[in-house]
């Protein structure tokens, strides 16, 4: 990638730019401070396009981050920077003098900075792939252990019935809960108004869990080895990044995490289905049994089938 593909960077607290750095010259350093103006307080990331450049702008506590790019370089290499700016920024700054800088008061301590992490992007596309790579994987694995903030469920069990069917039962009323209502009219609904739909539901749970601990507890330990695993794989992968080995090794390390959590996920499923099965094998015996006993007694009433 040639060396003019990011062009222009500032650090901004507000619309007060602290630094920034380029080496060419255009009217690219006037649009960046006009859409910094038109920025949301919010903490996300921008990417406005204009005459062949992009700028692109993550937002965080404050603090702006900023990079004009050429159309061609994408949208990888530009957050991956602003990334690393970003982190760069706080470890010197932050909770320092920052907070009180005036306009381009960091130029030169930190605009150098600006151009070492241009030139670290620009140099190293490869490996910043990689990277984007290893964390949208590692993303995706433990996606599942972000918590709801919607909503919250509550069950009241005598102290006897330990934690773990409570738990069960929450996580149960969780997964139905959102099925019917995630993204609805829940996130409007007034108090008591879901007491008719949804009130019989719990009642459901409550029945199921009490009837099947035997289940629950298989369940659980199958939730168990799956935190196990991850655990155990997010410390590996935390190993190979302390000791700076190469990227491919980690890339190996989170296709085996992805695998075994999918792995931990088809013996959950396959495990549900074999209890369900057993269910109704004891449900038929039962039938049949009932069945056997009112043939005995009719025969036995009717003396044969002389009825």
């Amino acid at each position: 990638m040639g060396q003019q593909s990011l062009i222009y960077s500032f650090v901004a607290r507000g619309t007060v730019i602290l630094a920034e750095y380029t080496e060419f010259t255009g009217n690219f350093t006037s649009i960046a401070a006009q859409c910094l103006q038109k920025l949301p307080a919010t903490n996300n990331k921008f990417t406005y396009n204009c005459d062949g450049h992009t700028f692109n702008y993550l937002v965080e506590n404050g603090f702006t981050y900023c990079v004009v790019a050429v159309e061609s370089a994408g949208r990888q290499i530009p957050i991956a920077f602003l990334e690393r700016v970003k982190e760069d920024f706080n470890k010197r700054y932050g909770g320092g003098k920052a907070a009180t800088a005036v306009a381009n008061s960091l130029n030169k301590e930190f605009g150098s900075k600006l151009k070492e992490h241009m030139q670290y992007c620009v140099d190293h596309p490869e490996e910043i792939s990689k990277l984007a790579k290893v964390k949208a994987q590692v993303s995706e694995v433990i996606k599942f252990a972000i918590i709801t903030f919607v909503a919250s469920y509550c069950v009241v069990a005598v102290e006897s019935a330990g934690r773990q069917i409570p738990i069960a039962f929450l996580e149960r009323v969780k997964e139905d809960f959102n099925k019917r209502y995630g993204g609805g009219k829940a996130a409007t609904a007034v108090a008591n108004s879901l007491n008719k739909e949804f009130g019989s539901k719990l009642k459901e749970h409550m029945q199921y869990c009490v009837d099947h601990p035997e289940e629950i507890s298989k369940l659980a330990k199958v939730k168990a080895q799956v935190s196990e695993v991850k655990g155990v794989m997010m410390e590996n992968i935390e190993k190979v990044l302390d000791r700076g080995e190469k990227i491919e090794l980690l890339v190996d390390k989170t296709e085996n995490l992805r695998s075994q959590a999918q792995d931990f996920r088809q013996n959950g499923t396959q495990m549900r289905r074999k209890m369900w099965l057993q269910n109704m094998k004891v449900k038929l015996i039962v039938l049949g049994i009932l069945l056997l006993l009112i043939l005995i007694i009719i025969l036995s009433v009717c003396r044969g089938f002389k009825c």
